[in-house]
């Protein structure tokens, strides 16, 4: 099963280094045109993770994409946690 990350290029270095394929978007047009992509792809991908940053700039081709029932799965990430403040206080 094919793997996808959509998001910024930092993250993405990480999904590419685990072996998915990837693709940097900073754009709505970007995004929506890297979800087309995906759902024309040969082979076909079994999931798409994308980043929530990434999600919100195209929201409606999100969802038209995660509404699917053919692949693929599209998943958006959760966000970052942030790390607690030191000191305790």
């Amino acid at each position: 099963m094919r793997w996808f990350f959509l998001g910024d290029a930092a993250t993405g270095v990480g999904f590419a280094l685990a072996g998915l394929d990837t693709r940097a978007v900073e754009g709505p047009a970007e995004v929506v045109r890297a979800l087309s992509d995906l759902e024309g792809a040969d082979p076909p991908y079994g999931v798409a993770l994308i980043t929530p940053e990434a999600a919100a700039l195209a929201p409606n081709a999100v969802s038209r994409l995660a509404q699917r029932t053919e692949a693929p799965l599209l998943v958006v990430l959760p966000e970052r946690a942030r790390p607690a403040p030191r000191g305790g206080r």
